[in-house]
């Protein structure tokens, strides 16, 4: 090997080792930092207070034997989201901006990040900034569907949701794509097989109305007792409300909620209505009766008679 040849090897080698131990730094620098994971997990919070959590990847759409464990889902309960975020770095990091981020399918590119108030959990973060120390994590539970139908209403149809949060002093950081729940447009509940009843979407509206007033969350079970069997007697909710002793002075405070729960029982029950009609108005082949088909069909027997 003469000279030359060899002068190019040990060029290309110490060019190798230079350009390795520029990555080894650049690996050591980011290592060092902060460094967050942040996990979006399926939680439902029952009307008895038990809060149920499901895999990080979702519960299946189809509701397969995966789903046996919920063969005994709780009659009413809430969607939550839970937003975990675990500091992976070795320095300790301030982690803002927690919220679910919304993205549309399709070509556009356009996301939203929505932050409703946090569900007040055992054990839960709520504060807009949290510090997590090295291996530290903290987890946010949002209300879903609020922020869903906040969503719908300006004109989006499929949701890609996700979690998302950002370190201090860098871009923000969301969950999985891979694990992202979409959702379609007629999606009402994140259970598998599950869909959501008229006394469901009033109770989440009756939750959601008094879960932040300390004092009427603390009577809120007995409260939507009365107002559930109001409901189904289909008599005024404040009456039933009124009647109750311990709940007598808590009248005024559960007067709104209970009269939007109502509406929403009420509006959900006339869709029922109107969904049913539709349906037996079909004929057996899925085609519309057409005016004066019956009337035509009625002459031509009468006059074949």
């Amino acid at each position: 090997m003469d000279r030359a040849a060899a002068a190019l090897v040990v060029a290309s080698a110490s060019a190798g080792f230079t350009a390795a131990g520029l990555g080894w730094q650049i690996a050591l620098y980011r290592l060092s930092g902060a460094r967050i994971v942040v996990r979006l997990r399926p939680t439902i919070l029952a009307a008895n207070k038990l809060v149920l959590k499901g895999p990080y990847a979702g519960w299946p759409s189809g509701g397969t034997s995966a789903d046996a464990d919920w063969d005994q889902r709780p009659e009413l309960y809430v969607d939550l989201a839970e937003v975990g975020v675990v500091n992976v770095g070795r320095t300790a990091v301030s982690v803002s901006e927690i919220a679910l981020d919304f993205g549309a399918s399709g070509w556009r590119r356009h996301r939203t990040s929505a932050r409703g108030m946090p569900v007040n959990l055992i054990g839960a973060n709520e504060a807009d900034v949290v510090r997590l120390e090295a291996g530290q994590a903290a987890t946010t539970y949002f209300e879903l569907w609020g922020s869903v139908d906040a969503m719908r209403g300006r004109g989006r149809g499929k949701l890609i949701v996700r979690g998302t949060a950002r370190p201090a002093g860098r871009r923000a950081r969301r969950s999985s794509w891979r694990k992202a729940w979409r959702l379609q447009e007629a999606r009402t509940t994140l259970l598998p097989g599950a869909d959501a009843s008229s006394e469901l979407l009033a109770y989440r509206r009756f939750w959601g109305l008094t879960r932040t007033d300390h004092e009427l969350d603390l009577m809120a079970p007995q409260a939507w007792s009365l107002i559930r069997s109001a409901l189904r007697d289909g008599t005024p909710v404040e009456h039933a409300l009124q009647r109750h002793a311990a709940l007598a002075d808590l009248t005024n405070g559960y007067f709104f909620a209970a009269k939007d729960a109502e509406d929403v029982y009420r509006e959900a029950e006339q869709q029922g209505v109107n969904a049913q009609q539709k349906a037996s108005q079909r004929l057996p082949g899925g085609d519309e009766p057409q005016a004066g088909k019956d009337s035509a069909g009625a002459s031509d027997a009468d006059s074949a008679a």
